[in-house]
This record gives structure tokens, sequence and C-alpha cells, in this order.
């Protein structure tokens, strides 16, 4: 059974996404980075990230949606635009009927790289050599953990 996974590595300034796709093996079909503009209130970033998620949505009907959990942040004020960005997410992947995950960051750097404490730098060269791809950036590298590590969690759950 084909199982597609949008991978969502969340942020109002920059949002990393990616679709994995496959029956015994993921392929990557997409994966970049949604930004938006400083100047732009929280309101109006957070519906930018959602229109590209919803085209994202439509576009590649997945059937699950993994966001990476929230860490730690020492600025609360960053952390909690974050969750609101989650917030909104979720929404819209429960709306589009999608199976819900929420890796925590280490979960889903332990299931991608074998290290649950992974740089941003290993977590870009995993994602690159997983994906023979050389175009991943790290926001990007994220977001294709999180739809990898999904991916095989339905994998394996399917199996």
């Amino acid at each position: 059974m084909t199982i597609t996974v949008l991978g969502i590595d969340p942020g109002y300034e920059r949002c990393g996404f990616a679709v994995v796709q496959g029956e015994r093996s993921p392929q990557l079909l997409t994966g970049g980075v949604i930004t938006t503009s400083a100047g732009q209130p929280l309101p109006e970033r957070i519906a930018e990230v959602a229109a590209d998620i919803t085209h994202l949505l439509e576009l590649y009907q997945p059937d699950a949606m993994g966001v990476e959990g929230l860490y730690f942040a020492r600025n609360t004020t960053t952390a909690l635009h974050v969750a609101a960005v989650r917030g909104v997410l979720l929404y819209l992947g429960q709306r589009r009927g999608c199976l819900l995950y929420e890796p925590a960051p280490s979960e889903v750097k332990k299931s991608f790289t074998g290290n649950g404490q992974a740089t941003k730098p290993e977590m870009m060269r995993m994602a690159r050599l997983t994906y023979a791809t050389d175009t991943i950036t790290d926001d990007a590298a994220d977001a294709v953990a999180v739809a990898h590590t999904v991916w095989y969690r339905l994998q394996n759950r399917v199996a």
C-alpha cells in the first residue's frame, strides 16, 4: 500500500515542509521552506503558512501529517507563536482527514539519524544522503525527517 506523508517543522518565520511517498520505501516528492516577512503581524504570517500548507494538502492528499512537537524554548514569545502555528496546522490536517502525529524532536532525530541529539548539519546531511538530493536546507531537513519518521511508523503499523 502506498503511503503519503506531509512532514512539517513548524515555525512562523520559517516553516519547513516535506512530502514523502512510497509503498516499500519512501521517496521525497517535495520539500522546502515557507518564509514570512518579519514586518508582518503574526496573524498574517500564520495565514500565509496556513495557505501554503492547505495547498500542499490539496495537491498531495497525504494519508498522514506529522508536525514536529515543540521543544523547550528560551524565548517564551517565540514558543507561543510557534505553538499558535502548530495549532493551526493540526487543525488543517484534521480537517483534511489526515492521521496526525506529533513526534518529539528527539524522537525524530533518533529515528532519522540514530542519535536523539543530532545537530542541524547532521540532519541535513542525512536528508541529503537518504533522498539523494543536495537541495535540502536545514529547516527542510527537519521536515524531511518528520515525514520519514511518520512514514516508517505507518509502514510498520500496516505491515
